[in-house]
């Protein structure tokens, strides 16, 4: 009977040992880094999957024509307030036809991948910044009304703001 006892003490010591090892090494494990090059994106709905900063796939599963999305420019920031790396990304897109359809996207430092929203069509960008938690966008357009096949020289600029999941238009 006390060989009984003393074996169970021994295994459940020894089990707690174990158990006590291993939750210390789980917590010393580094976090993850979020790396917007290998990042699901949500554009108009659909999830977008880049691998080392592409994506290439079928417009259509019956059609030949190619959809190719990238990464124009990146910038690493807090955008939520939680002192994690976020990520502000503009991508740029042709789905099949003469347009290069651009994009503002954000994925926050939880993985979450914030919902694009469109920028233009054809246009140039200057620049991306994130400056106290607002997305800051410079980018050249054309005028309204001019073809799209002139090249874009009117410098515009926007700011967002991520809000409850969402990249929202400041003013």
């Amino acid at each position: 009977m006390v060989k009984k006892i003393l074996f169970w003490l021994i295994f459940l010591g020894a089990l707690i040992g174990l158990v006590l090892i291993l939750s210390k090494n789980t917590t010393n494990l580094p976090e993850k880094v979020l790396d917007p090059e290998d990042a699901t994106y949500l554009i108009d709905e659909t999830p977008i999957t880049l691998t080392d900063g592409l994506f290439e796939g079928l417009v259509a599963v019956d059609s030949a024509a190619v959809e190719r999305w990238q990464i124009s420019k990146k910038i690493e920031g807090d955008l939520n307030g939680d002192t994690k790396s976020d990520w502000a990304v503009v991508l740029y897109g042709n789905t099949g036809g003469t347009g290069t359809f651009y994009y503002l996207a954000a994925v926050v430092g939880s993985g979450e991948s914030i919902p694009a929203v469109f920028v233009g069509d054809r246009i140039s960008i200057s620049s991306l910044m994130i400056e106290d938690g607002i997305v800051k966008l410079v980018y050249e357009d054309r005028n309204e009304g001019e073809p799209l096949a002139t090249e874009p020289t009117v410098e515009k600029k926007l700011l967002y703001r991520l809000e409850n999941g969402e990249l929202v238009l400041e003013g």
